[in-house]
């Protein structure tokens, strides 16, 4: 992984330092750059948004949402990164993007992270690389704790969960899985324990909402 020099962007009224880009290389080889998202992505994510089948966008928005609103689109493209904020996958070449991952602070030391992943791109490690990058960078703003809200039938979405170090609660509900992620800052012995293969992950009791 390599780091590439913050940027600045300029917002009129204050300027807000930019989280640095790295360089990552996905399962397949291709390498790829791991960018904060800029307002001026909203066209770029309504284009990305129209690539995304019907049913990768029900399973990211709860609903088959046929197009991203320009409106929409510039909400979710202007971020603070601080208490909402965004990384989105592009080839180096190219500020096009092929995936989101985001958190969106529910309290002081809690946010909650959404994640979608062109359908083209899916299976290559991209929800691991985002998840750690909003780690990462949660964890400097003094976020202790993430939550996601996934439906129960995403079941790659669980597994990234489920198989990530942050210590995963998931509580299932109706046709919602509740999940609860540890991401406070672990002592020495921990940290010093890597991801575990796929085939060895620990696998979190999965209880419902009446226990």
């Amino acid at each position: 992984m390599h780091a590439i020099p913050a940027r600045v962007r300029d917002t009129g009224s204050m300027a807000i330092a930019l989280p640095a880009e790295q360089m990552v290389t996905l399962r397949d080889g291709t390498p790829v750059r791991v960018r904060p998202i800029r307002p001026d992505d909203a066209p770029r994510l309504i284009e990305f948004h129209s690539r995304l089948s019907m049913n990768t966008t029900r399973l990211r928005f709860f609903t088959p949402m046929k197009r991203l609103s320009a409106t929409f689109a510039e909400h979710l493209c202007t971020v603070d990164f601080k208490k909402r904020c965004a990384f989105v996958i592009s080839p180096l070449d190219s500020d096009s993007i092929h995936a989101v991952g985001r958190y969106e602070g529910e309290s002081r030391h809690s946010a909650e992270v959404a994640f979608v992943v062109e359908d083209s791109f899916q299976g290559k490690g991209i929800g691991t690389i985002l998840l750690d990058r909003l780690v990462e960078h949660a964890r400097a703003k003094g976020f202790d704790r993430l939550t996601a809200v996934v439906l129960c039938e995403n079941l790659n979405m669980l597994t990234l969960f489920r198989e990530s170090p942050y210590s995963p609660e998931i509580t299932m509900q109706s046709e919602c899985a509740f999940v609860k992620m540890n991401i406070a800052v672990p002592g020495p012995a921990v940290a010093a324990q890597k991801r575990r293969p796929r085939s060895l992950a620990p696998v979190p009791r999965l209880r419902t909402a009446e226990e």
